[in-house]
């Protein structure tokens, strides 16, 4: 996209729970506008697809420019300008680059200024190996529904996937303080990008900043909207159908009643929307199953911009009293929960700057934008910061730090969805194992972090009620064969399970019910040849399982910590 002022600064904070723990450096690249003025506000909008991120630039400072888009492609591991997009007409009434949206080699440059003669526009461009060139200049048609003004309001929003694109339209002026905003939906066949279709919310008239953001993912679209009254804020969602657009849910706060925000920020990726309600300081999480739409969370963040990339979700915070600047944190979802991964923050500390003024983020690849920086074009000429997520680099759970020899295990055990922790923040690695928790470890393990057992029917084992915890994945495990229990039809659910059992669980679990393992060598010396699980402990070191508690010992006595669960689990189903 243009210059950058310094590749790969190590500038990146990323601190997981307490502020105690050590800050983590991660690449982080700060971007400015090679031909930048002041006020130019580069970094008010971005997008990323891939390797390739766009920024817009919309304040036309000097007259006759009307506002810029700048590429940038990641080159041998250096972010490097591509090209430089502009409006067909410069014109200081312009606002190009004002919104943006990337979806591989197709760009969507919104330009909502206009004037009687330069109607407003949506800019599509498209790019043949490193070359960008216009595709369409999109312009909506004056509604003869308007007696203030012929000259409709366009694309202050815009937004693509694939070859659907859907711009935010309305008309100036209107009585009730432009309540009949409308999407517009173009559709793309070859190099020709038609108009389809419209959207607008069924209650119009009541929601006044109806389009005050929107995400598109795939056939689906976010709107967010606000009433004439001090109401805490709904998000619209739009699918595709047979005939059109149509509004499939109303998603709402559970527990906001006033003016808090929500819907400010909006972002979607399937099945998952993250919207913000900066008013309320918290983000919520929503998920879709089929046609309807629960909220699964709330996180703690204040969401005054958000973006989401499969598993990976960006949440802009105001300015906190212990943070000196505006930060942006970043979440991974760990099984069905989203959890708190690092805090990221701009080059230049100074707290009047509007960080981040937009986010962006795919694959690992995340934006921020900050429109309000001073550069060397000086004041207001905007930034924008590109970060290279690491996760492998950044702890997950507050109370394992990185230099654990067992954080690797237990980040995989969490990555692979089969435990979120303890809490929110923490595993718990010193934490001992209970037969019941094991029994969820390892039907997880076998089947999968989404496997729920059959109800229970609580006439396996007598000390297993049908209502206690993990009864169905205790009961499970006995049918597949992995257990029958700790004798005289009992379970013993929160009798610590020790090393020696673990070999048992483990090998079964890997191998099926009706597996034995080969006669032991011999290969630990507090493991007695007479010891009834002997066999099984040599074969769990016979396949790299373990390799004992050191000084050639097994301790198969000793009950097992969560940590050591995590290296098990891992090393035996390849996790």
């Amino acid at each position: 996209m243009v210059r950058l002022t310094g590749t790969c600064l190590m500038g990146l904070a990323l601190v997981v729970g307490s502020p105690a723990i050590a800050q983590t450096a991660i690449d982080m690249t700060r971007l400015i506008a090679s031909d930048g003025s002041h006020s130019q506000r580069f970094g008010t909008s971005v997008a990323v697809s891939g390797d390739t991120v766009v920024i817009g630039a919309p304040e036309p400072v000097e007259l006759e420019t009307g506002g810029a888009a700048y590429i940038y492609a990641l080159t041998e591991g250096v972010w490097t300008q591509q090209a430089k997009l502009v409006p067909d007409e410069l014109s200081v009434l312009r606002n190009f680059g004002t919104s943006v949206d990337i979806d591989g080699d197709t760009a969507v440059i919104g330009d909502y200024a206009h004037s009687d003669s330069s109607p407003a526009s949506v800019n599509v461009f498209r790019r043949d190996g490193s070359n960008w060139s216009p595709e369409a200049k999109l312009i909506e048609p004056p509604r003869p529904d308007n007696p203030y003004s012929f000259i409709p309001v366009f694309g202050s929003q815009v937004g693509v996937s694939g070859d659907t694109m859907i711009a935010l339209s309305h008309n100036e002026n209107t009585p009730d303080n432009n309540s009949d905003k409308k999407y517009i939906v173009y559709e793309r066949a070859g190099t020709t990008w038609s108009r389809t279709g419209e959207f607008g919310s069924i209650e119009d008239s009541e929601y006044r900043t109806f389009g005050i953001s929107s995400a598109i993912s795939g056939e689906t679209v976010l709107v967010g909207a606000k009433k004439f009254s001090d109401s805490p804020g709904v998000v619209f969602v739009f699918t595709r159908s047979d005939t059109g657009w149509i509004q499939q849910a109303k998603l709402v706060a559970s527990d906001l009643t006033d003016s808090d925000g929500f819907g400010r920020a909006v972002a979607l990726d399937g099945n998952t929307a993250i919207i913000g309600a900066v008013g309320a300081g918290k983000t919520y999480v929503f998920e879709r199953s089929g046609s309807t739409w629960s909220e699964q969370s709330q996180l703690a963040s204040d969401g005054q911009s958000v973006s989401l990339s499969a598993d990976i979700a960006l949440v802009g915070n105001l300015q906190r009293a212990n943070e000196p600047v505006n930060t942006v944190d970043v979440y991974s979802r760990i099984g069905n929960a989203f959890i708190k991964q690092g805090v990221l923050t701009s080059d230049i500390a100074w707290s009047t700057w509007r960080f981040p003024s937009a986010l962006a983020i795919d694959n690992m690849t995340a934006v921020a934008g900050a429109a309000d920086e001073n550069s060397d074009f000086g004041q207001g000429a905007g930034a924008a910061y590109v970060y290279s997520l690491q996760l492998d680099a950044i702890q997950i759970f507050s109370d394992v730090s990185l230099d654990r020899p067992d954080a690797p295990f237990i980040r995989a055990l969490a990555l692979s969805g089969i435990t979120a922790g303890c809490d929110a923040e923490r595993f718990c690695p010193d934490n001992l194992v209970t037969r019941a928790q094991l029994a969820v470890f390892l039907e997880r393990a076998m089947n999968g972090s989404d496997f729920v057992p059959p109800v229970a029917s609580g006439n396996v084992f007598l000390d297993v009620p049908a209502n206690s915890f993990a009864a169905n994945f205790i009961e499970q495990l006995f049918l597949d064969g992995v257990t029958s229990g700790c004798g005289g039809w009992n379970f013993c659910p929160q009798q610590e399970v020790t090393r020696a059992h673990v070999a048992v669980f483990l090998l079964r679990a890997k191998h099926g019910a009706y597996y034995r393992p080969p006669q032991a060598v011999g290969r630990f010396g507090d493991v007695d040849s007479s010891f009834w699980a002997v066999d099984w402990i040599d074969q769990l070191a016979e396949e790299g399982i373990t390799v004992g508690c050191g000084g050639g010992n097994f301790c198969p006595h000793d009950p097992v910590t969560r940590a050591q669960m995590a290296v098990f689990l891992v090393r035996t189903f390849a996790l």
